[in-house]
Parts: structure tokens; sequence; C-alpha cells
């Protein structure tokens, strides 16, 4: 975690503007082999899992790639973001066959849903409690809002990744250097977690963690998944009443 009084100036709005000038090319990003293969270890929970028929939530939902590859496994899917750019690419990308069992919509925030509760068979966050003021408020409405017994996957930047360390140290020097920065998503990604703190935060939220797995782009060995991970990707469960 940081301390945000660092960030007091810095409005949750900017990480949309960002993401809107992204849309119109985040989709193509995941046919880059790094992009698709993070794609394809943050969805490796449900390989083995019979989801068809069940209401999913892609919180954060950006072009809806995730939710495509979960409507091609028979999944219903709502996906809200805070970018309407972003929603109109995802809306926009889905086959005539899904159209039906697909909704996406804009929303202020993810700390604060606009959903009934108990309404969803699974949720899928992935890579948005780092651009959040509050991530504490965004968990509770997923708990809120998820079936007891459902599924959450979310993942998260890893504090201890020599890829995240590398990064923000670049982009702190290209600050000192040339005063004025472009930003990326670097300058917006407050939030960062080891795998214990994310466990602790979790469970502090009612939730159950079933599993803790690591994306590097640099492969799965020891090295990669512990200093080389960009993610921690976390399977956890809102417990059955």
């Amino acid at each position: 975690m940081v301390d945000h009084t660092e960030y007091e100036g810095l409005r949750p709005q900017s990480a949309i503007d960002l993401h809107d000038e992204l849309a119109g090319e985040w989709d193509e990003k995941y046919r880059q082999p790094s992009f698709k293969r993070r794609a394809q270890s943050f969805l490796e929970p449900l390989n083995n899992r019979n989801i068809a028929g069940q209401l999913w939530l892609d919180a954060g939902c950006g072009s809806g790639y995730l939710s495509r590859r979960l409507l091609e496994r028979g999944c219903r899917v709502i996906g809200v973001d805070g970018s309407q750019t972003m929603v109109d690419v995802a809306q926009g990308l889905v086959d005539e066959t899904h159209r039906s069992k697909s909704l996406f919509c804009r929303i202020d925030t993810v700390e604060s849903l606009p959903l009934r509760s108990a309404a969803f068979d699974g949720i899928i966050c992935s890579s948005v409690l780092e651009y959040l003021y509050d991530p504490q408020a965004c968990l509770k409405q997923l708990y809120r809002v998820m079936k007891p017994g459902s599924l959450l996957i979310v993942s998260v930047p890893h504090r201890h990744s020599m890829v995240r360390r590398s990064l923000k140290l670049t982009y702190a020097l290209t600050a000192r250097l040339l005063g004025n920065p472009w930003p990326n998503y670097i300058h917006y990604s407050v939030n960062e977690y080891g795998a214990a703190a994310l466990i602790m935060l979790l469970r502090n939220h009612g939730f159950a963690v079933e599993e803790i797995k690591y994306y590097s782009p640099f492969g799965q060995n020891a090295l990669a998944r512990t200093l080389l991970s960009s993610l921690i990707i976390a399977v956890a469960r809102r417990p059955a009443a």
C-alpha cells in the first residue's frame, strides 16, 4: 500500500482520461504474445470449471477482451468501466451471437457499484485496484454484489517486482530530467501489493483466498514467479451462507 496523501492532487478521472485515449488501440494489445499470455494466466483458474449459464461481472472491463472470453464459455456478462470510450469499444467488439448475453455500461467508479446485491456467480477484476483511491471500498462492493459461494479473480501489481521497480525508477528519472513527462499508467498506478498484503486485504473483507498466482512476461520459472513477476493474481471466494 501507499500513503495516499502523496496523491491528493491526483483525481481518479485522470486515469480514466488516459484510458479514454488508449481505448482505440487497447484490444490490439492482446495480439501481442505477452498480453495474450497475461490474459490466459488470469483466466486459467476457470479452465476446469463449468461456468456456462452463469452471470459474471467484469469490473473494469476495458475493451472487453476478458468479457468476450467468458461469453465464449457460455456465460452471461455485465462489463462496467469508468471510460465511456472503452465501454463503446467493448460493446462494438461483441459478435451478434453473444450480444444478447452481454451488457457494457459506464459507471463513475467501481468503489460504488449501481448493481443489486448477491447478483453475480463470479467476478473478474483485472488491474483495477491499482488506480483506485479507495480499493477497500471496491472490495466491499464486489463482495456485496456476489452470490454466496461465488468466485472472484483479481489481479494487482506485484509490489516486489523488479520489473515494476525499474519502470517506476525510469519514470521518476524522466520526470526529474524533463520536468513534465508524458503521463502513462505508472503515473496513475498508486496501489501495489505483495502476496501477504493482498491475502490480508481480501480476508479483511470477508473473502476466502483459494489460490495466489504470479504472472511474469519472462516465463514461469522460480525467479520469474518471484522477482520478475509483474502481477499477482488472487482467486478468492465469498463463503457460502
